[in-house]
């Protein structure tokens, strides 16, 4: 394996993590801060399940302190933490790609150069062997004589 393809491995890695992360985050903020149902009004203590008319936390009537539903609020830190690593991820993403592109194209044309010079040097010894297979053969006197 070469280090390109270890960096593109790791690379690739780090960016899937980052968009992993960041929808989890986005999902995971609407839900609700603290536990569902019932509350006391008092000391937030969950009331599912309770038969009395006081708190079993704090012992607080219900009529004076209240009861209270716990709603599903958002947490905009988890939000905006989860788009700003969505939106960051992209282009990270897109530069990295451009980048392992850019350093392997110049290793993969110098390959390539290779081939086609050693594909040439193969024509050119095939052409002197025909040539030289072909060329009819001459003697030095025949050659100047008129």
């Amino acid at each position: 394996m070469t280090i390109a393809a270890a960096v593109s491995i790791v690379f690739l890695l780090i960016v899937l993590t980052c968009i992993g992360v960041g929808i989890y985050l986005i999902v995971t903020s609407r839900r609700a801060v603290g536990g569902n149902g019932p509350q006391c009004g008092s000391c937030g203590y969950n009331l599912t399940g309770s038969a009395s008319n006081r708190c079993p936390e704090c012992g607080v009537l219900f009529i004076e302190a209240g009861v209270v539903m716990q709603v599903a609020r958002s947490s905009r830190v988890r939000l905006w933490v989860g788009v700003g690593l969505l939106v960051g991820v992209v282009p990270l993403f897109c530069l990295g790609t451009g980048a392992l592109l850019t350093f392997r194209q110049p290793q993969a044309a110098r390959q390539a150069q290779a081939a086609a010079m050693q594909a040439r040097q193969q024509a050119q010894q095939a052409q002197a062997q025909a040539a030289g297979q072909n060329q009819p053969t001459t003697t030095p006197s025949s050659r100047f004589s008129p």
